[in-house]
């Protein structure tokens, strides 16, 4: 996880001037190294048997945790939920699902 968002802000930051990136998408990308970042350092304290920093480490990494799922709804992420439920309803209802491009062909 950390990897990855190290890749795509390395990325975003040198495609910023063509296509600039929102306040909110920046506000997840961080959301998403940080949990990656506290949850490793979390596990290096656990295994170091240092308890009295591990634990307070796991409630920050559990926060960060909380706030992707909490705004997950309010992201580009949201998608992952609305489509397939979009389309499980269209299909229930007996509406055809197919894209406006393949109707045409």
């Amino acid at each position: 996880i950390v990897f990855g968002a190290l890749l795509m802000i390395g990325n975003r930051m040198s495609k910023s001037e063509e296509s600039p990136a929102s306040g909110y998408d920046w506000v997840f990308l961080g959301a998403i190294f940080l949990v990656g970042a506290t949850g490793m350092l979390t596990e290096i304290l656990r295994l170091m048997d240092n308890a009295s920093l591990a634990y307070p480490m796991y409630f920050v990494h559990l926060v960060f945790v909380f706030y992707v799922i909490a705004f997950l709804p309010y992201s580009k992420l949201a998608h992952l939920l609305y489509r397939p439920i979009a389309i499980i309803h269209a299909k229930n209802v007996g509406r055809d699902t197919a894209a406006p491009a393949a109707k045409a062909a």
